[in-house]
């Protein structure tokens, strides 16, 4: 297997942190306007309305709770996973 790049690695990064920002940004507008969730951000508002926390902090409360749970798996997260967890936690915050 041969390793991309630099240039090619740095495109692969560009692309995932504009798809996590944009995923986080439409979400963001879902919860806003009040249209509905899918499952597992639906999850996220449930926790946050419980227990006062903003929707981002429950989305990285559940994101590093995943991560925990994959430690008995043996199972590394690669830095796709990571950025997701942060990436999408960051920029639906706001809302």
């Amino acid at each position: 297997m041969t390793r991309p790049g630099c240039a090619a690695g740095a495109l692969r990064s560009a692309a995932l942190l504009i798809g996590l920002s944009g995923y986080g940004v439409s979400m963001a507008m879902m919860v806003r306007a009040g249209l509905g969730l899918d499952p597992w951000d639906v999850f996220h508002q449930g926790l946050a309305l419980r227990t006062g926390m903003t929707i981002g902090v429950a989305s990285a409360v559940v994101g590093v709770a995943v991560l925990l749970a994959w430690i008995p798996l043996r199972n590394r997260p690669g830095i796709g996973t990571i950025a997701n967890v942060i990436v999408i936690a960051v920029t639906v915050h706001p809302a």
